[in-house]
C-alpha cells in the first residue's frame, strides 16, 4: 500500500508539473504570436525596403515596398539569390560587395549611398541609402542578414534643384550693375 501510495503522489505531483508546463508553453507561444504579428506589420507597413537573406544571400523575407521596387510580387523573391532581383549590373555588383562585407566582417554596415535603375523604373535614376545588419547562429557564424532600403530619390532631386536656384542667384548677383538706385 505504501508503493500505491507513492505511485499516486508522484502521479499528482506529474499532473501538476504538466499543467505548469502546458501553461508556460501557452503563455511563450501567446508571446511569440504577438511578435510574429509586430513583425508582419512592421514589413507590412514600413515606408522603406526591407529583406531578410541567409548567409547564401537567398530571400527569406523580404517586404512589399522592395519587392515592388524590383517589379515583382514578394513571392517571386522567396529563396532566389538577392542578385537576381537587381537588374542594373553596377547597382547589383555594388550590393552585393556591401553584402560581402558584412559576412567578412561580421559587422552592421549602415549609410551606404547607392544609385541606379530598377525593374520598376528603368528609365528614371534613383538614389537610395542602404543598411545591412547580420544576425548569428549559436556557434557566432553569420545565419542571415536584416538590409534596409531607404528611397532618397526626392531629396537628392530636390537638393539638385536647390543648388541650381543658389547657383542662378549668384550668377544673377554676380553681374548686377554695382549701384542700383532707389526712388524714393
Amino acid at each position: 500500500e505504501a508503493v500505491a501510495d507513492a505511485l499516486r503522489a508522484l502521479e499528482g505531483d506529474l499532473r501538476a508539473h504538466r499543467h505548469e508546463l502546458e501553461k508556460l508553453v501557452d503563455e511563450r507561444t501567446a508571446q511569440l504570436e504577438k511578435s510574429r504579428a509586430q513583425l508582419e506589420t512592421l514589413y507590412a507597413t514600413a515606408p522603406v525596403g526591407l529583406s531578410y537573406v541567409d548567409s547564401e544571400l537567398r530571400v527569406i523575407r523580404i517586404n512589399d515596398y522592395m519587392a515592388a521596387q524590383n517589379g515583382q510580387k514578394v513571392v517571386a523573391h522567396l529563396g532566389r539569390h538577392i542578385a537576381d532581383m537587381i537588374v542594373d549590373p553596377d547597382l547589383r555588383q555594388g550590393v552585393l560587395a556591401d553584402y560581402r562585407a558584412v559576412l567578412d566582417t561580421g559587422r552592421p554596415l549602415t549609410g551606404i549611398e547607392r544609385s541606379g535603375r530598377t525593374a520598376a523604373q528603368p528609365r528614371q535614376l534613383s538614389h537610395w541609402v542602404l543598411s545591412y545588419y547580420p544576425q548569428f547562429d549559436q556557434d557566432g557564424k553569420i545565419s542571415a542578414i536584416t538590409s534596409l532600403l531607404l528611397d532618397v530619390t526626392d531629396q537628392k532631386r530636390v537638393a539638385a534643384e536647390l543648388l541650381q536656384s543658389r547657383q542662378l542667384f549668384s550668377s544673377v548677383v554676380e553681374n548686377m550693375p554695382a549701384l542700383i538706385f532707389l526712388k524714393r
